[in-house]
């Protein structure tokens, strides 16, 4: 299940007997927008519906999924591992919409469950991620159908000058419109970012931090890169992992808003309830985890506890720059709530449900595969 925000949709994907499946919803009325005719790409694949992605670009949703498979398989032949993507328009209608447009992406054996997901305005997909061979990205373009492989070269600084010393280990951490996010060495004690030929992280620091090793959470969310930088206040990272979390531009690397934070995970350590990156609808405001940011002052908050309070950790955020979560006690989780502009949280009623995320049109809660829920999605339409 994924959701289309722009056009308001809530996506799933089922398996029926003669292929997937698409059914679009109005994510506020529950009305059933369109639906896709039965897609089957191999006949060598019995497997579970493939879980939608949802890209936006140019104001628009496209709702993309991908299927792994043999094609030329039979009794003889091995046939070529092979990715198929196809991509609708989420402003479709009607009961047997078609793809737009389908991609092949030829793979290898040992990578073909690798399956594109959706990163900002684009799919990607990695490859590799040994020692040597270094996580590499590609991009899909899902208006074009255009493949864009990147191959890693480290030193390609904006200006050579500056990272004259960075050395080979780096890795892609995420992809922009612009490339790849890379996380690299700059001498033994520094692990920098930069998008290649586009800008260099330390050119960027937030206020209060320098240019020494980055947290190794960096997150890519739409046109955003979420990282945490060391702060400049004369401690040990080992000791007392003071950082300023910082959303830089990923066009140019600028920052649009920073905040001092004490971890170096803002997405927990709970693996069955990780916080991920979310904005609201009117990217305004961005939450992760226990970081809350104001896009538009600058500002952000860090809702670690202190001595008499708990740490909380925020799911979803609305258009009034209020973001809901739980405390990340480890005997006890409750639902609270945060003004992102006063940083107070406060308690909700034992029980209320924290949802996914928000509509311009509604809250739409969708519960977690661990959930044992007799629905499969709950919209609260706002008033």
């Amino acid at each position: 299940m994924a959701v289309a925000p722009t056009a308001q949709l809530v996506i799933e994907s089922t398996k029926e007997a003669n292929g997937y499946v698409l059914t679009a919803k109005d994510a506020v009325t529950g009305a059933v927008r369109w639906s896709s005719e039965p897609w089957w790409p191999f006949k060598s694949i019995r497997d579970k519906a493939p879980k939608p992605q949802v890209v936006t670009v140019g104001g628009k949703d496209y709702v993309a999924v991908s299927i792994a498979g043999r094609p030329g398989q039979d009794s003889v032949h091995k046939g070529q591992p092979t990715i198929q993507t196809a991509v609708y328009t989420a402003e479709a209608s009607g009961t047997a919409v078609r793809p737009a447009r389908t991609m092949d992406l030829p793979v290898k054996e040992d990578e073909i469950d690798r399956l594109p997901e959706a990163s900002g305005t684009q799919l990607v997909r990695y490859t590799g991620g040994t020692p040597n061979n270094p996580l590499t990205p590609m991009a899909m373009d899902v208006v074009s159908g255009k493949i864009t492989p990147y191959t890693l070269n480290v030193y390609d600084a904006p200006d050579p000058s500056v990272c004259r010393s960075c050395s080979l280990g780096g890795h892609a951490a995420g992809l922009t419109a612009e490339g790849p996010v890379i996380q690299g060495h700059q001498g033994p004690q520094t692990t920098v970012i930069w998008v290649p030929s586009v800008w260099y992280g330390p050119d960027n620091l937030p206020p209060g931090a320098f240019a020494g090793q980055t947290a190794e959470d960096l997150q890519v969310i739409g046109d955003l890169v979420i990282a945490g930088w060391p702060a400049d206040d004369g401690t040990s990272l080992s000791s007392h992992p003071h950082r300023v979390w910082a959303v830089h531009d990923a066009a140019t690397g600028k920052v649009k808003a920073s905040v001092g934070c004490t971890t170096d995970n803002p997405a927990g350590s709970n693996v069955r309830n990780l916080f991920h990156p979310v904005v609201d609808p009117d990217h305004h405001y961005l939450v992760y985890g226990p970081l809350a940011f104001d896009l538009v002052s600058g500002k952000g908050t860090c809702a670690l506890g202190s001595s008499t309070t708990k740490d909380a950790g925020f799911d979803s955020v609305d258009l009034n720059g209020t973001a809901y979560g739980h405390t990340t006690d480890r005997d006890e989780s409750a639902p609270v709530a945060l003004d992102i502009a006063s940083g107070n949280v406060t308690a909700l009623p034992s029980g209320t449900r924290i949802p996914t995320l928000f509509l311009k049109g509604a809250a739409v809660y969708i519960p977690s595969d661990e959930e044992n829920v007799p629905y499969s999605l709950v919209s609260y339409p706002r008033r």
